[in-house]
């Protein structure tokens, strides 16, 4: 059995979510994948589940599943997983930096590759990660982005000191929970703790591969799946 702290908390389709965590005692990211299907919202804390940024949980018996880049997938049953509590904010912190790397790169491999206008990803079926923190030495820039669909993504630009990237957030603490349209009070938030924050780590991810357009191959794209400050790193999507 393996109990995570959770570290990764991300909106997929509505409805749905994507979790993840650093398994306690190691530097190991762990990625709970449903054997049956897509995790539903129902598994957030907030609707009596165990997931929420912070919390300790045990997920019962897995099941290493690779599919690279994705090579933490484990399957797992959610009817299994025990809740423990929530972690202090200091041993959550701590967790995040023995994690954190300072370079994209130290993260997932040279397969990450440069596919235009700041935007990074992986080839289906390559490199050594999908998951994994960032330690930012230079303060990101927050904001709203409509795109020509109508639809509003919350998007980061930032930089590794080598590389610079603008790429979607897909923190469900962003966003709303029945339309996913972006919380505008969360927002301007979380603008103001980047100015005032001394530290500030990154949760990110590969997502599953699409294309952008029909035209194009798809690919796993470099996403932001959590902003953690120093100063409240056990920020909680709450309960309703």
């Amino acid at each position: 059995m393996k109990t995570i702290i959770v570290n990764h908390l991300t909106r997929m389709r509505r409805g749905f979510i994507c979790v993840a965590g650093i398994a306690i005692g190691t530097k190991q990211h762990i990625r709970a994948v449903s054997r049956t299907g897509n995790l539903s919202i129902n598994l957030l804390a907030r609707n009596a589940g165990p997931f929420d940024i912070g919390n300790v949980v045990q997920l019962g018996r897995i099941i290493h599943h690779p599919d690279p880049p994705h090579t933490e997938d484990y399957l797992f049953e959610p009817s299994q997983c025990l809740i423990k509590g929530v972690a202090r904010a200091e041993t959550f912190w701590e967790v995040l930096e023995r994690t954190s790397k300072n370079r994209l790169k130290e993260i997932f491999g040279d397969d990450l590759k440069h596919i235009g206008q700041s935007v990074y990803g992986t080839d289906p079926g390559c490199g050594k990660a999908s998951l994994g923190c960032l330690r930012l030495n230079n303060k990101p820039s927050l904001y709203v982005d409509t795109g020509r669909s109508g639809k509003s993504q919350v998007r980061l630009s930032f930089t590794d000191g080598k590389l610079h990237v603008n790429a979607g957030i897909t923190d469900i603490r962003f966003y709303e929970i029945d339309n996913y349209s972006p919380k505008e009070e969360i927002i301007n938030d979380i603008k103001a703790q980047i100015k005032a924050s001394e530290f500030i780590i990154l949760s990110l991810g590969l997502s599953r591969p699409f294309a952008s357009s029909p035209q194009f191959d798809p690919v796993n794209w470099l996403q932001v799946n959590n902003i953690h400050f120093r100063e409240n790193p056990v920020w909680q999507l709450g309960k309703n």
